[in-house]
């Protein structure tokens, strides 16, 4: 057995809470700042309604009291403290920037469209020469005529496409388009998620502002008929409607005499069996359970017995 020791226990402040209350509130004015600068992009690409303004309107509010009250604290200092002391929680405050509103709706603008080509070159030994050839690179925009909203110069070769506000039918720089979005986004188009998101899809319209695509709306892009054509000779769609697992024309067989016993006489068939039989050139996507149960006598079959 081991022999005990004394043990003197020693109690150390804990560095991630500081108890300086100066400390506290310039801690906190900072990661306001820090969080509001972050959030203030994404602000400006959602489409916000009235209530969500009046919820941001509020928090400023009381954020911008919060803040009269500890610049007046700062700007009071007491007489034996030193001055030092008020400095950061004073330069905290005046981080923190103004709410900014997001525009309502899209901003009309009149933008160039720009273009212009590369020469196409091949690898020869350790060198590449020009095979004479010209590549076409991306169709930019440009509000000044001299920049790209993506930072590239325009070179004195470049190629003008057109003078429009309907910028987004021409362009296919993503990032063109993702710095243009947030205050000149056109109505009715969704942002693009990448460079191979060009041309721009149209926003659904009975989903506006929320960015649905129109071929994820069953309104818009209804599903396509199932088995269509129709081997019978369908002439309306709607009678192969994909929601249902059978079609207006479907088939069913009828029943076999069922012995004593409540089985067929014969051997049994399964319901997805009897289905194809009479139904030929139809495909149903039927339950796991219409490959394990006899379609007449409704008892399993010897393979799942």
């Amino acid at each position: 057995m081991g022999r005990w020791r004394s043990v003197t226990l020693v109690t150390v402040p804990n560095p991630l809470r500081p108890s300086d209350p100066v400390e506290i509130a310039a801690g906190a004015c900072v990661l306001l700042a820090n969080h509001l600068e972050l959030l203030a992009h994404q602000l400006r690409e959602q489409a916000l309604d009235d209530f969500a303004r009046d919820r941001l309107a509020d928090a400023a509010e009381r954020v911008r009291q919060a803040l009269d009250i500890v610049t007046a604290a700062a700007g009071a200092a007491l007489p034996n403290a030193p001055q030092a002391v008020a400095a950061p929680v004073a330069q905290a405050a005046q981080a923190v920037p103004p709410p900014r509103q997001a525009p309502a709706g899209r901003v009309p603008v009149t933008a160039t469209i720009v273009t212009w080509t590369r020469p196409r070159q091949r690898r020869e030994g350790n060198r590449f020469v020009d095979t004479g050839q010209r590549v076409v690179l991306k169709v930019h925009v440009s509000l000044d005529g001299s920049r790209t909203m993506c930072g590239c110069d325009i070179p004195d070769h470049a190629t003008v496409v057109a003078t429009t506000p309907d910028w987004h039918l021409h362009t296919n720089c993503y990032n063109c388009a993702y710095r243009l979005w947030p205050d000149h986004a056109p109505v009715g188009y969704i942002r693009p998620a990448d460079s191979r998101d060009f041309p721009l899809r149209t926003e659904c319209p009975h989903y506006q502002g929320r960015g649905i695509d129109a071929k994820g709306c069953v309104t818009c892009t209804p599903a396509a008929a199932r088995n269509w054509p129709c081997p019978r000779g369908c002439a309306d769609p709607a009678d192969h409607d994909p929601g249902h697992r059978f079609t207006n024309c479907t088939v069913s067989p009828p029943q076999r005499p069922l012995g004593p016993d409540g089985r067929c006489v014969g051997v049994c068939e399964s319901t997805d069996a009897a289905m194809r039989r009479a139904n030929p050139g139809f495909f149903y996507d039927l339950a796991d359970s219409a490959i394990m149960y006899c379609y007449h006598c409704g008892h399993p079959l010897p393979l799942w017995a």
